[in-house]
């Protein structure tokens, strides 16, 4: 008898320690789950913060600004979620509310500024172009507003194809310099035509498509007569790809 008793002790005792131990296990595994993914939408927020200052100065627009600053809402929201002791977080996600009421900043009331080194203006093109695969990717999570997004892109690729313009006429007045005068043309004609899909109209178009004139109508006097197939060669030879064929600047549907 006092052996079934201590048989039946020591069973209750096992059961109570492998439930006690994967109770211990569920409660960690809770814990390492939590930690991700409050490491997992900080980070997120982090990024979206990042990338908010990097275009502090450029014309980016106020509605590409304010879906950065939802999407690092959003994901702040969710690490507080996780994580509601997190005083600091809430902090930072009250004043990302407060910025997202009014959005603009100096910067956007201002014609952009582009260098005039060509390798310069093509690493400010990566930038753009890094920022409108950005919206576009977060441009439709939930907690963004949709249509600022769509605004947002629209006015990002007028800034990039601005930047394309300057970034040929930058490398047509390096190549005059070069006295590589075949090469300057083809540059200057090939900021004309982009030029033509801009806002005609404003002054500073106008001022800049009459200087492209003249350095066209100068280029084409120092070009010394080649032969037709040399030409073609030049032109294939320096036809810059400088990312106006990527997908995302080619005509969308209506969001």
């Amino acid at each position: 008898m006092d052996t079934t008793i201590l048989i039946i002790i020591i069973v209750a005792l096992l059961i109570v320690a492998v439930g006690t131990s994967g109770y211990f296990q569920f409660r960690e595994q809770q814990k390492a789950e939590r930690r991700q993914n409050f490491s997992k939408f900080n980070y997120r927020a982090r990024e979206g913060q990042e990338l908010y200052d990097r275009f502090h100065e450029l014309p980016i627009g106020a509605d590409t600004r304010k879906v950065i600053l939802q999407y690092i809402a959003v994901n702040l929201t969710k690490a507080l979620q996780v994580e509601p002791g997190a005083n600091e977080l809430k902090n930072t996600l009250n004043e990302i509310q407060q910025r997202i009421e009014s959005p603009a900043l100096p910067a956007d009331k201002q014609r952009l500024r582009p260098p005039s080194d060509p390798q310069e203006l093509v690493v400010l093109m990566g930038r753009v172009k890094s920022l409108v695969r950005y919206i576009h990717k977060i441009g439709r999570m939930p907690g963004i507003d949709i249509g600022a997004a769509s605004n947002g892109l629209n006015n990002l690729k007028r800034v990039y194809l601005n930047l394309q313009t300057q970034t040929y006429i930058a490398i047509g007045k390096k190549k005059v310099s070069e006295k590589a005068f075949p090469q300057a043309f083809i540059a200057f004609d090939n900021a004309k035509k982009l030029l033509l899909r801009q806002n005609i109209a404003d002054d500073e178009t106008q001022a800049t498509l009459q200087e492209l004139e003249r350095l066209m109508q100068e280029t084409k006097q120092q070009r010394q007569p080649v032969d037709p197939s040399v030409d073609a060669e030049h032109n294939e030879e320096e036809s810059l790809d400088l990312g106006d064929s990527d997908d995302l600047f080619q005509p969308k549907k209506k969001w």
